[in-house]
């Protein structure tokens, strides 16, 4: 969550085909527990670019634009944004 919150704050919003979207995508891969079988869909790049625009349910600059992600944003997302990103 923090490697997302520091994405989101250089890029924002970002498709799944975004490069550094994809390069977290294949960094959080790399850095998955060994030993584990893992699902294709395992910290994708549509699932990085999601949890992006999740975030900015937490962004006050990015609700002002009317464009928010899901609804209900995880308790975790809430506390790393307020730790790490505040409204800054």
């Amino acid at each position: 969550m923090v490697l997302l919150v520091e994405l989101y704050q250089k890029v924002r919003r970002a498709s799944p085909r975004h490069p550094e979207v994809i390069a977290l995508s294949r960094f959080l891969n790399t850095a998955a527990p060994t030993g584990k079988a893992k699902s294709t869909t395992y910290r994708n790049p549509i699932g990085i670019s999601m949890q992006l625009w999740n975030l900015g349910q937490q962004d006050t600059r990015f609700q002002h634009e009317q464009k928010v992600g899901r609804r209900n944003s995880s308790k975790l997302s809430i506390q790393v944004w307020q730790r790490f990103a505040g409204d800054s």
